[in-house]
């Protein structure tokens, strides 16, 4: 075989191997692309908190005529659902014969306000059985309790009487919101009916606590107070008669008291104050579980004020404190649980402190502008508390003394938030001149703004009492001098 023809071969037996690669390739089947998976729009409807033993029965109706029932107390995943608005409703459920996790009453189910569902995303819908409230509770409107004869905020135990129009019998739980008869909200537990006239019947009466109608609740609440400290507002006013007048910052109707000291000196001031105070309170609760109780309060506080302060000779005090006035009355703040109002009583109350020791009278003026914030979170086995330091804006006027000595005169205010009137959560922030003068130092005097702020939960139905008066106790220098004192 020549050459030309060995080649010829060779190219002829390559072209049909290419072509039989070809074919063998034609011949697979097509590649299958991978399909793009679409995330189902989902619904989740459930019940937390449901009693043991009971079943909660929960609607929900959506776009398109949707609508579906789950009866259960866990939840149920719905995928494939039309996107667009959904609600939520259900009904209490009612236990009549509790057991020891389990206690009698009207479990009442809070459920969210209408959502939306978008398309491929997953909504959650919840009914929250988490508020208890016992038996033979019943909540009043305003014409039923016709009068009593029990304060506003009195303590739980106290006895009285009630008028009412309707028909209730012995044992049953009366609670009220604010009326005209009830300015501050009513708890009660009626004793023997009395007497009966022109469709009102008297009963013996005992105030109860909070926890005797709602067994299981929480609330949050923000409350704010304001008010003023000066010679107009209210309160009575004390006159001052001291050898001192410092002078250093003109007021037009400042408040003015005095605080005791000794037989030998007194300590007194002048002042305005503007003080608002914004607490948010949170509650939760339940008489089977109680460890699970906890209250916290987080509050800023802001105060402006001027104030003169004086000792009027040789003082020994510390620790002296004077209320000055009365309590300012700021309203009532109404939050329902269930069906239960629950009402926050809220007061305002300015505070004078002072102490001294000093062997000649002195004097001091100083103008501050301070913000702070504090938080608080009790419990029945506990605290936890934080602080910021605060800003502060501070302007001393030179002090007046003949000898050596210190002397802190604060003046501040104290927001009470009170349950019904009777207990509940303060906060509260103190502000004034701390003056030091000593002869043989240098420099011979200072000035300081001292400041102090307090916050805590005292609810005696819920088992706690847990405070600081002074959480923040600190003092921040203004002014000083090296120049002769009494100069």
């Amino acid at each position: 075989m020549s050459r030309r023809t060995r080649v010829r071969g060779a190219i002829l037996l390559a072209l049909s191997s290419l072509f039989l690669v070809q074919a063998a390739l034609l011949a697979l089947p097509a590649p299958v692309q991978a399909a793009t998976r679409k995330t189902p729009t989902t619904l989740v409807i459930g019940a937390a908190a449901v009693p043991a033993g009971f079943l909660a029965s929960v609607k929900v109706q959506g776009p398109n005529g949707f609508r579906r029932t789950y009866t259960g107390a866990g939840s149920t995943r719905i995928a494939n659902v039309p996107a667009g608005r959904y609600t939520i409703s259900t009904a209490p459920i009612v236990v009549a014969t509790g057991t020891a996790g389990t206690p009698a009453g009207t479990y009442y189910p809070t459920v969210p306000a209408t959502k939306t569902l978008r398309t491929g995303g997953t909504l959650r819908l919840r009914a929250d059985f988490a508020t208890v409230v016992a038996p033979r509770v019943t909540v009043t409107d305003a014409k039923t309790i016709a009068a009593t004869s029990i304060v506003a905020g009195s303590k739980p135990g106290t006895s009285g009487t009630v008028q009412v129009r309707g028909t209730f019998a012995r044992g049953d739980l009366l609670v009220s919101g604010v009326t005209t008869t009830t300015p501050e909200g009513l708890l009660v537990r009626l004793g023997a009916r009395r007497t009966v006239s022109n469709g009102v019947t008297t009963f013996a009466a005992t105030t109860v606590p909070l926890t005797t109608v709602l067994l299981r609740g929480s609330f949050g609440q923000t409350v704010t107070g304001s008010a003023t400290l000066d010679g107009t507002s209210p309160g009575s006013l004390s006159a001052v008669d001291a050898t001192i007048t410092p002078g250093a910052f003109t007021m037009s109707s400042p408040f003015r008291t005095t605080i005791p000291c000794s037989s030998r000196a007194s300590m007194g001031l002048e002042a305005k104050v503007d003080a608002t105070i914004t607490a948010g309170v949170t509650a939760r609760w339940d008489v089977v579980h109680p460890a699970t109780t906890a209250v916290g309060v987080a509050a800023v506080a802001h105060a402006i004020g001027t104030m003169n302060t004086w000792v009027t000779g040789a003082a020994a005090c510390s620790g002296t404190k004077s209320k000055l006035g009365r309590s300012v009355p700021l309203g009532t703040v109404v939050v329902d649980v269930g069906p239960v109002p629950v009402v926050l009583v809220q007061s305002l109350q300015f505070v004078a402190e002072g102490s001294a020791g000093t062997e000649a009278p002195m004097a001091a003026s100083v103008v501050t502008d301070v913000t702070t914030t504090a938080g608080l979170t009790a419990t029945t086995h506990g605290r936890t508390s934080t602080v910021q330091l605060p800003v502060l804006n501070a302007e001393a006027g030179p002090p007046w003394a003949t000898g050596s000595g210190a002397a802190t005169l604060v003046i501040g205010a104290k927001l009470h938030s009170k349950l019904y009137g009777i207990d509940g959560a303060y906060a509260s922030v103190k502000v004034g001149p701390n003056i030091t003068a000593n002869r043989s130092a240098a420099p011979w005097w200072n000035v300081d703004a001292h400041i102090t702020a307090g916050i805590g939960v005292h609810i005696a139905a819920l088992g706690i009492q847990q405070g600081r008066s002074a959480l923040l106790d600190h003092s921040w220098p203004i002014s000083e001098a090296v120049g002769a004192i009494g100069g």
